[in-house]
């Protein structure tokens, strides 16, 4: 009896969920899509084009793109250069994969289709800039909630009650009707704090599992801490003295994840900031790198990849043996 009265109450809910659905039925709000996309260079290649060379994709915002310069002006480009140089009969090629203003949540989003698909060596993972500014929108917030929903089993239970309208409609009824549910802010409205783009849990979250993305392909992982921005900057920005903070907790998950797995670690921030000549390197906007400092980032890059020995070894050769297992390298320069 006790079992007929569970199953027909049941039946009824499930019943009153797609009545619910039904009626309420309606397009979700439009999100716009990112103007800003991959180098055309990087649209143009095909999976031939690289079949036959020990393939490095450079991953990231930005920063990899080479924002403001010519193609060949950024530093993906002269790293392939710089190690055709050095070996003319080393088939290498560097994919550029940075976008303009990705945070690592866009990153993330994006990384089966944009550096998984070339079946990597090497991977540089660079982001931080985008994610530490103080801009946080409505659509950071949502982009935030899927990646939660997809990777934490707090998010996958908050995504099912959500995603039930008897649920949102109960909730609706006792909170008052469409104040139930939702964002945190609306569209329209602006967080009263300076926010960062990305909360510092979820850019852990994120890293940590493009990582083990990359490495499940046993592919090397190369992690960058970020370049520096000027002082100029972070003087007349509001919120500048912020932004160093967070600048500083962001690399240091960063320097954090590559001990954690055994990741190679290029600590560029490190190794620019203490140069005299810094400020020379950053462009008139205080963030991008100008064309010298996208050549002295790619000469860091690749003193740090030369030194690691990771490209001259059998599993990253062109019908080279693969590894059974990730690598474990850890470094620092």
């Amino acid at each position: 009896m006790g079992f007929m009265v569970t199953l027909c109450l049941i039946l009824v809910l499930l019943s009153l969920e797609v009545l619910l659905r039904w009626r309420s039925r309606k397009s979700p709000p439009p999100v716009p899509e990112d103007a800003l996309r991959l180098r055309d260079e990087t649209r143009a290649l095909r999976q031939e084009h690289v079949t036959q060379a020990v393939r490095v994709v450079a991953f990231g915002d930005s920063i990899p793109h080479g924002w403001g310069l010519e193609y060949r002006e950024s530093y993906p480009a002269l790293l392939e250069r710089m190690f055709e140089d050095g070996n003319p009969d080393h088939d290498l090629r560097v994919i550029n994969a940075g976008i303009p203003g990705n945070t690592i949540v866009l990153g993330w989003q994006r990384l089966k289709r944009d550096v998984l698909r070339w079946k990597p060596h090497v991977v540089l993972v660079a982001f931080g800039l985008n994610d530490i500014n103080l801009a946080r929108s409505v659509y950071d917030e949502r982009r935030e909630r899927a990646l939660k929903q997809r990777l934490t089993l707090i998010g996958q239970v908050k995504a099912a009650m959500r995603g039930s309208v008897l649920w949102s409609t109960v909730v609706d009824t006792l909170k008052g009707r469409g104040q139930g549910t939702g964002a945190p802010f609306g569209v329209d409205e602006v967080p009263k704090d300076l926010l960062p783009r990305t909360s510092r849990d979820v850019f852990e979250l994120a890293l940590r599992d493009i990582v083990q993305h990359i490495r499940r392909q046993k592919a090397y992982v190369v992690l960058l801490t970020m370049t520096p921005v000027s002082r100029w900057f972070l003087g007349q920005m509001e919120g500048g003295g912020q932004i160093s903070e967070l600048m500083k907790q962001y690399n240091a998950i960063i320097r954090q994840e590559a001990q954690r797995t055994g990741s190679l670690l290029i600590d560029v921030h490190a190794r620019m900031s203490c140069r005299s000549d810094v400020e020379s390197l950053i462009g008139w906007d205080g963030v991008h790198l100008n064309a010298k400092g996208q050549e002295a980032l790619a000469q860091i890059i690749h003193d740090a990849l030369d030194k690691s020995a990771i490209l001259s070894t059998p599993r990253v050769q062109p019908g080279g043996s693969e590894a059974t297992k990730p690598p474990s390298i850890v470094d620092r320069f």
